[in-house]
């Protein structure tokens, strides 16, 4: 999970840095060309580049929620209780953000989230004292008879194979929270993230199809099929501090090389509703095998606040960049970050850092939450009596999800 966050968060930091709240410190700062590029650039990043990254994230949250209960049995017969991890991801990509006077090219944006999950489940007929089994050679009719015997004043009940649809045997409720905060500190970037994030919920599926034996009872058997409705709360809480960032800004005559610390928060709220029809098999007793579709709606607000504080370095010449974002030294060759900010350094320490301009910015975005998230999942269950071990992945058009979990079935 920290390893994770730290991937994400050292693609998006660097390039995320501006938007309508920025002041200059220093002795060089009135004699800086770009004013008004520079707040063409506030706004156009606010409006182009930062809701593209809150949307990103606040999907991979609803992926990861949608990721829902491991289960490969598909139907629970009575009563399960485990624990699970979904990660999801939104694979990096590179927003350009063009303005009358200037552009920032190839801003990195992606997202991530991960969601730990404890959860419970019963079926709701044998939480009424009744449980149906579909694997055995008795109808519904016949196991209902044997639990609770007919009266010999009672009429002929009809035989039925299968519950009736309005049985509780056919409903099954599953709750599930948990919440995962730590820091973690990194030094290549040198960095440290302090994360909170929490999942409560609750989900209902209901058996459309019950399962039953296609041949030689558990080497190969239908799981039966179910449609499931969920509700999640997701709230997400990071905070980070990295130094030593790098942002190249490219102006209609003038590149500005801007090296410094960045902090950033980010808050999710999120309320999610996943839909989904589930379905799946039995083979060699062992091995639980899904498919699945649906559909996640959700609603909720994404909220980034940025703050930068930096030398910014001026360089007339453009020929000394090819591209831009590879400054030379004066023998024509490529620098790296590191030595671009050690000169940066370098001359913040000759001029008594009064002759550079400390450009400072603080950048507010809010994004919108995705509508709906269509996705499928494929499943994969080993099955040990009463332990279950699932693998799952969940795909959507934009992003990906992976669940692991741990359950025990009674």
């Amino acid at each position: 999970m920290k390893l994770l966050i730290s991937i994400v968060l050292s693609l998006v930091l660097p390039a995320i840095s501006l938007r309508a709240q920025a002041f200059c410190t220093g002795a060089a700062c009135p004699s800086l060309a770009a004013t008004d590029r520079f707040n063409q650039l506030y706004f156009g990043l606010q409006s182009q580049y930062l809701p593209e990254v809150a949307r990103d994230m606040s999907e991979a949250a609803i992926l990861a929620g949608a990721a829902g209960i491991p289960l490969g049995t598909v139907n629970l017969r009575r009563f399960t209780v485990g624990v699970s991890g979904s990660a999801a991801l939104v694979p990096p990509r590179l927003v350009k953000v063009t303005l009358p006077e200037t552009h920032v090219d190839r801003l990195p944006t992606t997202g991530a989230s991960i969601l730990p999950r404890f959860f419970v489940g019963i079926n709701l007929g044998a939480l009424t004292g009744f449980s149906f089994d579909p694997y055995s050679r008795k109808s519904y009719s016949e196991q209902y008879d044997e639990k609770y015997p007919p009266e010999e004043s009672a009429g002929e009940r009809p035989v039925l194979k299968t519950p009736p649809w309005y049985s509780p045997a056919r409903f099954d409720l599953f709750l599930s929270g948990a919440r995962a905060a730590g820091r973690h500190v990194s030094r290549r970037p040198a960095m440290y993230v302090d994360y909170d994030s929490q999942l409560a919920g609750a989900d209902l599926h209901y058996h459309l199809v019950e399962g039953n034996n296609i041949l030689f009872g558990s080497m190969l058997r239908f799981r039966g099929a179910q449609l499931g409705l969920g509700y999640y709360r997701i709230t997400q809480h990071l905070s980070m501090q990295q130094d030593k960032t790098r942002l190249d800004l490219l102006g209609k005559d003038t590149i500005y090389t801007w090296h410094g610390s960045t902090t950033i928060r980010m808050d999710n709220s999120i309320h999610s509703m996943p839909l989904e029809l589930r379905t799946g098999i039995q083979l060699l007793y062992l091995f639980n095998l899904g498919v699945g579709a649906g559909v996640a709606f959700s609603q909720g607000e994404s909220n980034i606040e940025l703050f930068r504080t930096a030398p910014l370095v001026s360089v007339e010449d453009e020929r000394a960049f090819i591209p831009y974002s590879q400054p030379r030294d004066a023998r024509g060759k490529v620098m790296n970050s590191l030595s671009a900010y050690a000169t940066t350094r370098y001359l913040m320490q000759e001029t008594g850092g009064d002759d550079l301009p400390q450009l400072s910015m603080l950048v507010q975005a809010r994004g919108r939450i995705p509508s709906a998230v269509p996705y499928v999942r494929l499943a994969a269950e080993l099955n040990l009596a009463a332990l279950k071990l699932s693998l799952e992945t969940l795909y959507s058009v934009r992003s990906t999800a992976t669940t692991v979990g741990a359950r025990m079935e009674f």
